[in-house]
């Protein structure tokens, strides 16, 4: 007889550092109500992580602070169905002090301010998107020859979470390419 282990839902309550890193906490999904309410602890220090995972040093926080991650239900992801365990499933969050006020250092209040400003001063609003682009190093090429190919991550995400990816999912090149990452096959 095999006991098959209770799987906890979690979700990722996450914010996007200065060195484009995406970090946070994951609580349980069934918290979330709660969560939103209150956010989840997280420490300024953070903010100082480099690449590396080192905190940069010196940083202007040093160890000491409190903060809150507070979650944006309208910036929630979400994919179910997948051959994983439990759903993938990311909040984005505010950096907050603990009376709820945004903190002078979160990127995502900043840029809402910027946009709010130029709003105000232009009264013009900014609409814009990525998108991620990188390549797969030593996979099969269509035909003979191996060789690296652009593929939006889209298509990959479909393929690694089993999900069928229709017409609109093929892979293609832009005219303009980001800077792409590669993974190695």
């Amino acid at each position: 007889m095999t006991i098959e282990p209770a799987r906890t839902e979690l979700i990722s309550v996450v914010t996007t550092d200065i060195a484009a890193i995406t970090r946070g906490r994951s609580v349980p999904a069934v918290n979330l109500d709660r969560i939103a309410a209150h956010g989840v602890g997280w420490v300024p220090a953070n903010q100082s992580l480099t690449p590396f995972d080192v905190i940069a040093d010196p940083n202007p926080w040093g160890s000491r602070g409190d903060l809150r991650l507070l979650p944006d239900l309208a910036a929630r992801f979400r994919v179910a169905g997948s051959r994983a365990a439990t759903p993938i499933d990311l909040v984005m969050a505010d950096i907050t002090e603990l009376d709820g006020a945004p903190w002078q250092a979160c990127p995502r209040s900043i840029l809402k301010r910027a946009l709010a400003d130029f709003e105000a001063a232009t009264k013009l609003q900014i609409w814009s998107a990525f998108e991620q682009e990188f390549q797969i190093a030593g996979a099969p090429a269509a035909g003979t020859r191996r060789r690296p190919r652009t593929t939006q991550a889209s298509s990959v995400a479909a393929t690694l979470t089993g999900i069928e990816p229709g017409p609109a999912a093929t892979p293609r090149c832009a005219g303009i390419e980001s800077t792409a990452m590669n993974i190695a096959g």
